[in-house]
């Protein structure tokens, strides 16, 4: 059986991997600023994806979206799929929607169906697993 840290204790490493991210993005931007100016961006969220934050944040967990959508902005793509982490397990996250598929559970990954397209929603965690 796969063991879980707690919420808080999962929240607190993410938040420190997060910030890491933050400064790396902060210093690649400073760095790519003479290519397509020192500009804000703004990621356009489909209602879907809205909808899958919205319900997690409801229900008292955090959500983001995360991944290719976030680089395909920067790069001033139009995203092709979304991706979301969360603060929830996986049961959680099952619990919370109709349809949702078991498609990297052992990762902390169930994939939430809505209007026959998926959102991967995933536990936060740290490179190589849940733990």
């Amino acid at each position: 059986m796969r063991h879980y840290q707690s919420n808080e204790a999962l929240n607190n490493r993410y938040v420190n991997v997060v910030n890491k991210a933050l400064l790396k993005v902060r210093h690649w931007r400073r760095n790519m600023s003479k290519y397509n100016g020192n500009r804000e961006f703004k990621i356009n969220i489909p209602g879907s994806v809205k909808l899958i934050i919205d319900v997690l944040e409801n229900n008292g967990y955090e959500a983001f979206a995360v991944g290719g959508c976030v680089r395909d902005t920067i790069l001033d793509r139009e995203p092709q799929d979304w991706d979301i982490t969360t603060s929830a397990l996986p049961e959680q996250v099952k619990e919370l929607f109709n349809r949702t598929l078991d498609t990297g559970i052992q990762h902390g990954t169930v994939t939430v169906m809505i209007k026959h397209v998926g959102y991967e929603v995933t536990t936060y965690r740290i490179d190589g697993g849940i733990q």
